[in-house]
Formats: structure tokens, C-alpha cells, sequence
């Protein structure tokens, strides 16, 4: 069998999508398969909407592919033949006052032409299946669950860059700093403002102990609101500095090469995202040995591979209401001002995390793939 991999998502910097697809490839080369696997890096340089949707779909027929896979939500619309996405969330139907307008072609013909024409559809959650289930109709034979994968370099004991010389120019810190840390693209969704304000409302003692330091490259809108709002007319603008002075340092994108030893160094990583396919960066903080303070639909989405382990996903990672900026702050506070607390959500986290692999990831697809022949 040979399956086409569509890689033109990776002609961009490397965010959630792209991280998915990148691991993805990488972890069907090691796999033991009869299968061709053909990676399809996409078209050179800009990809014009027709180009991707005509040419390229013509340049996937002549590799003889018998079975096409869209890890980044959509397919050639002009494309016949067995396929296979992966959906990783559906938050732009659900909130669409999240996202910048212009989507429109996307979101009302590309993505829903590419679910009606998906053999199998690849989501990363329970949550995502039923929003699919729910948005779409689709029925469930039609959806296979499967998580995304932690890379090795995150566990603990693997980090190189641990408690050593890793620098960043972004952090004007010496190593071995005390801080809070947000990682993710700086977009509303992401809930930024009130962990700014979880953060200011943390006593002055705390603070004098713990930066927060916030990592991410700018997406859209004004990061610094709470939705629902209006977008802002410039995208990727932040209001000013507003952490200037008060402890929060702004990284900006973080190398996926330096991303292991910040958060090893940290004391608490904190994403209270409002919405999620999976969480990614929850299950990289706790391979490296951080606790987390998370929004309640994150670790819900994480306890689906929880079924062999005797805690529950709530004594492992402090969940909140993603829309409380009290239970945000309480949250920093429980885990700061408690080390054994604190040591204990780290060891049970690793373990947690190594539930999630790569290599069982692409097995897993793999067994989809060969279905739809």
C-alpha cells in the first residue's frame, strides 16, 4: 500500500498543526511496515488557494497514492480517492468570535467539503469526536480517537539542557530562575489575560519569588482580552507592555530546541485555555517534570489514556475553570506554597506523560490507513 503523507503544512514556522504533522513523518520511519509511507511536501514557496486545491491534488494522482492523509484538517478538494484526516479541533465553529474573520472559504467549503469526503477521520480527543459528532453528523464508525505524542527530549531525564547552560537572550534572566510559565501562541482563546490577572493577584511575597514568564509567538487579535470580543484591526498587536515592571517577562516564539529546558526550570506551568482538540503543552510540562495548573477540559481530554493507572487525572494536574481568574489564582497558590504537592503532581505527571508516544501515535495511524483498503 502506498499512502501519501500531505506535509505542505510544514512550509510554515511550526506551531501545534505543524508540530503534529513534523512527529507524525518522523515517527513512520522508524515504524516496521510493508507500506510506502511517501511524505508530500507541498508546493514551493506561497501556496495559491487553486494550487493547492487543483495542481497539487493532479501532482498527488501521478505518485499513485492509494490512500491520501490531511494531517492539517482538510484535503485537495479536487482530490478522488481513499483518504483520511485528521481533525484537531472544531473551536472556529463552536467560537467563532475567537478567531480573525476571512476564514470564510476554509470554514464553510474546504474543511466541511474534506469531512463529507474523509474514508476515516483522525481526532485527538473525545471532546473533538463529539463536537464532530454534534457539529457535522458524522457518525462515530466513521471517527477514530487518537492522542498526540510526547517527543523523548522532554522527559526529565532525557533534557541535555536541564539545570545547566541553556540561554535565551528573550529571558534576561540567570538560569536557574524561579518563574511561572505560559507557552502558546498569544490569541484569545489562549486566556492569557487572566493568567496576567491570576498573576497580579498573587500576593506580593509569591511574586517576589516567581516571575511569570510568557512564550509565545504573536498569533491574532489582542491577546490581552477576554473573549468574547471584537477583534482588534490589527492582527498580533499587543496593548502596550502591561507587564512591564510587575514581574512578567515576554519571550515571544520559542525554539522547539529550547522549549525542554524552560520548562524544566520552571516551578508551574499554567495554560487555562478555553478551548482545546488535545493540549499539547500540558503533557510536554509534565514529561519534564513541571506541575500544572490547567482548564478542566484539558485534563478531561488527557484522562482518556488513563484507564491502567489508579489516580484520577484531578490528583495529577490542577484543573480549573478556565473562565474563574480566583480559581486560576488559587490554583498557583495550592501548588507554590505546597512542595509536596508540588513534588508529587511532578513524578505522577512523567508517568502520565509517557502514556502519550510518537511511535504508538503512527502505529495507531498506520492501522487506520491499512482500513480504508
Amino acid at each position: 500500500m502506498r499512502v501519501g503523507i500531505d506535509l505542505s503544512v510544514l512550509r510554515q514556522r511550526r506551531t501545534g498543526i505543524g508540530n503534529y504533522a513534523f512527529h507524525l513523518s518522523e515517527s513512520f520511519k522508524n515504524l516496521n511496515t510493508e507500506h510506502k509511507l511517501i511524505l508530500l511536501p507541498g508546493p514551493k514557496g506561497t501556496i495559491p488557494f487553486w494550487s493547492k486545491h487543483i495542481g497539487y491534488a493532479r501532482d498527488i494522482r501521478r505518485q499513485g497514492i492509494d490512500v491520501l492523509h490531511g494531517p492539517a484538517n482538510v484535503l485537495p478538494l479536487f482530490y478522488k480517492g481513499p483518504s483520511v484526516i485528521t481533525l484537531h479541533d472544531l473551536a472556529i465553529y463552536k467560537h467563532p468570535e475567537w478567531f480573525p474573520s476571512g476564514q470564510w472559504l476554509a470554514t464553510k467549503v474546504v474543511v466541511p467539503a474534506s469531512i463529507k469526503k474523509a474514508s476515516k477521520i483522525i481526532v485527538p480527543s473525545l471532546a473533538t469526536k463529539k463536537d464532530l459528532m454534534e457539529l457535522f453528523a458524522v457518525p462515530a464508525e466513521k471517527i477514530a480517537v487518537i492522542p498526540h505524542g510526547v517527543e523523548e527530549r522532554f522527559f526529565k531525564s532525557d533534557l541535555r539542557t536541564a539545570n545547566s547552560d541553556w540561554e535565551n537572550p528573550a529571558r534576561q534572566s540567570p538560569v536557574g530562575s524561579r518563574y511561572i510559565l505560559f507557552v502558546g501562541t498569544l490569541e484569545p482563546r489562549k486566556n492569557l489575560q487572566r493568567v496576567i490577572e491570576a498573576y497580579r493577584g498573587l500576593s506580593d511575597e509569591i511574586k517576589k519569588k516567581y516571575e511569570l514568564w510568557v512564550a509565545g509567538g504573536r498569533g491574532w487579535g489582542n491577546p490581552l482580552s477576554k473573549p468574547p470580543h471584537k477583534p482588534t484591526p490589527k492582527a498580533g498587536t499587543l496593548s502596550g507592555d502591561p507587564g512591564k515592571g510587575e514581574g512578567i517577562k515576554w519571550l515571544d516564539y520559542v525554539s522547539d530546541e529550547d522549549l525542554p529546558g524552560l520548562y524544566q526550570n520552571s516551578s508551574l506551568f499554567v495554560y487555562p485555555s478555553l478551548y482545546e482538540g488535545f493540549g499539547l503543552p500540558v503533557l510536554e510540562a509534565m514529561a519534564a517534570g513541571c506541575p500544572v495548573v490547567t482548564s478542566r477540559q484539558i485534563a478531561q481530554n488527557i484522562e482518556y489514556r488513563m484507564s491502567d493507572m489508579d489516580n484520577s487525572i484531578f490528583h495529577i494536574l490542577y484543573s480549573v475553570d478556565p473562565h474563574s481568574t480566583e480559581q486560576i489564582r488559587i490554583g498557583m497558590v495550592e501548588v507554590l506554597a505546597n512542595p509536596k504537592l508540588a513534588l508529587k503532581m511532578s513524578g505522577q505527571g512523567v508517568v502520565l506523560a509517557r502514556h502519550f508516544t510518537w511511535s504508538e501515535t503512527a502505529r495507531r495511524t498506520v492501522e487506520v490507513y491499512e482500513m480504508q483498503v
